[in-house]
């Protein structure tokens, strides 16, 4: 249930506008064993190797659970876990979800490899599970869907093939989900999901229908696929990564689709609408459309607020972005509203809980190099209680009233 709180230690980010807190951090990664001799196990069989594991995702429930994602790799027991309040030498120790049973290794009938979870307006967790275990696919890719009443599965969707792979290679690593609901029982649910390595993107209504699109605008710019994060460079060259969709309510009559490849400048978007339409009527008339304004350097996630208001994790420098969806999308607009050379090097997640954030931010670059020290911290989950404090007296404020 609900975790203490562990950390709370305010970080005035560098003077630029907000102020955010970390709620927990880690130097590495541990669990709540069923005993000692469960670990020792794990240990022994090359299960549990906690230099082989990082943290991607978060989420925060309705009766105050955090979820923490931790894609599967040799090493790496369990993909989806709540945080305890139990304090391992590492940091708090996750609990994995629902439980134990859920994360074998080669049973399709559980979960495999989640890097990416949404939750809806109906108390309902949505888990992308991409079906990798390191660079294998060994299970077909499937969306769980939890009820966090009682936890509870209500619906398990999978992915058809012909969908959830690249057309030409038959590749495929489906890591990022992103939900439109309507209806006050949420009776109809869209599901955008994120193929970044098969450079697409797939969409479902609710697992009745599925429509796959292939554009150019889901594959990484050669020229942005070196990074480079306070002097420490890597190559990834990751396409279609980031998904948000702007709330319609008061800003159109149709949502959009905000969408970025990772290694790149530029951000894309097509209206739901169009993309929704091609489940009915296969037409493959969807518009992807690109802002001529180009971000500053790489960016990693987003996530709209409900009023409209789309914030960004920049990687140089280490930063926060914010854009209200009100103004044209350019240089004034999109502005700086936190920086943090320690705590902000990757931002890997942003949820906005009603006005709350929150956000992992994790060192990827001495991940990708593999020039880790697991005696220093390496993982945070940062937050902000209220979301306005953060955005005030920049151009992202209007958007309050």
């Amino acid at each position: 249930m609900v975790s203490p709180l562990l950390f709370v230690v305010p970080l005035l980010l560098s003077g630029i506008t907000g102020e955010l807190h970390v709620r927990f951090e880690w130097k590495y990664i541990d669990y709540v064993w069923k005993n000692s001799e469960h670990k020792q196990k794990a240990v022994d069989s090359g299960d549990y190797n906690y230099t082989k594991i990082f943290p991607i995702d978060v989420d925060r429930s309705r009766d105050g659970r955090v979820f923490v994602t931790t894609p599967r790799y040799d090493g790496v027991p369990a993909s989806l876990s709540l945080v305890s309040n139990l304090q391992g030498e590492g940091g708090p120790l996750l609990r994995p979800y629902p439980d134990w049973s859920w994360h074998q290794k080669g049973n399709c009938t559980t979960i495999t490899s989640v890097w990416r979870v949404a939750m809806d307006e109906c108390n309902r967790l949505w888990v992308m599970d991409s079906g990798r275990y390191g660079e294998d696919l060994i299970c077909d890719p499937q969306i769980l869907v939890f009820d966090l009443a009682d936890d509870s599965l209500v619906k398990r969707i999978a992915i058809p093939s012909q969908y959830a792979r690249n057309p030409v290679d038959g590749s495929s690593q489906i890591i990022t989900i992103a939900l439109e609901t309507r209806g006050a029982c949420c009776e109809r649910t869209w599901i955008f999901m994120a193929d970044v390595e098969g450079f697409g993107l797939v969409v479902s209504d609710n697992g009745e229908r599925f429509a796959r699109f292939n554009d150019t605008s889901f594959t990484p710019d050669p020229k942005y696929t070196n990074f480079t994060i306070l002097g420490q460079k890597f190559y990834q060259p990751d396409g279609l990564f980031s998904l948000a969709v702007q709330p319609k309510k008061r800003f159109a009559d149709t949502s959009r689709l905000f969408y970025r490849p990772l290694a790149s400048l530029s951000q894309y978007y097509a209206s739901t609408r169009q993309l929704i339409g091609d489940l009915h009527m296969p037409s493959s008339k969807a518009k992807f459309q690109r802002f001529n304004y180009t971000y500053p350097s790489q960016v990693s996630i987003q996530a709209f607020s409900s009023d409209g208001i789309l914030f960004t994790g920049c990687t140089s420098p280490p930063s926060i972005l914010c854009w209200n969806s009100r103004k044209p999308f350019n240089e004034q607009n999109v502005v700086t509203i936190a920086r943090n050379d320690e705590t902000l090097q990757f931002t890997s997640a942003i949820k906005i809980k009603d006005r709350e954030m929150w956000a992992f931010t994790i060192r990827y670059q001495k991940i990708a190099t593999g020039t880790q020290n697991f005696s220093e911290i390496n993982y945070r989950i940062v937050i902000e209680h209220d979301i306005r404090n953060l955005v005030k007296n920049s151009a992202c404020t209007a958007a309050y009233r």
